[in-house]
Formats: C-alpha cells, sequence, structure tokens
C-alpha cells in the first residue's frame, strides 16, 4: 500500500519546474528552518510550495475574479495545479484500491 501511495505521488508533482529566487526577512527564515528541522516540511522548497497553494486554495474560494484569471492562463498553456485537498483526496482514492 504505501508503495502505491508513494507513486501516486510522484505521479501528482510529476511537472516542470522554474527556479525562483526569493528574499525573506531574517527572522522568517530561522522561523522556517525551525518547522524544517523539526520535520513538519522536507525542505524549505515544500514549505515555500505549500504556503503558495493555501494561498492560491483562499483566492480561489474568496474571489472570483482569481478564477476567471486561472482560466484564462490555462487557456493560454499553463498547467493547473491541484490544491492541498484535491492531492490528499487523490491519496485516500489510491489507497482506498488496495
Amino acid at each position: 500500500m504505501l508503495q502505491t501511495l508513494f507513486a501516486a505521488i510522484i505521479l501528482i508533482y510529476t511537472m516542470d519546474t522554474l527556479k525562483v529566487n526569493i528574499s525573506f526577512p531574517v527572522g522568517m527564515y530561522k522561523e522556517a528552518k525551525f518547522l524544517i528541522d523539526r520535520g513538519f516540511y522536507g525542505s524549505f522548497s515544500e514549505m515555500v510550495r505549500s504556503g503558495i497553494r493555501n494561498e492560491i486554495d483562499t483566492q480561489r474560494e474568496l474571489n472570483p475574479e482569481f478564477v476567471d484569471s486561472v482560466r484564462v492562463a490555462e487557456a493560454s498553456g499553463y498547467k493547473k495545479f491541484k490544491s492541498g485537498k484535491e492531492l490528499l483526496s487523490d491519496l485516500h482514492k489510491a489507497a482506498e484500491k488496495e
């Protein structure tokens, strides 16, 4: 079962990537590093992606114009990324098939 979940995660996260440089206040970085060191996130990149996904989910729920802009971007060739809720749902479905 664990192998199936791992395979599902790999399939879900297989996507093109882009490197982005960002600047953080020192205190914010230290707080993030604290959470990473304690195992809440596997890496700084994972933590940033999680925060961005959460913000996108929030905007989808609260801002209809955001949803329209995502549709325009998708029509222009951008891929739709799944929300955290959608990823968990996919993992549960994969586990139930076992």
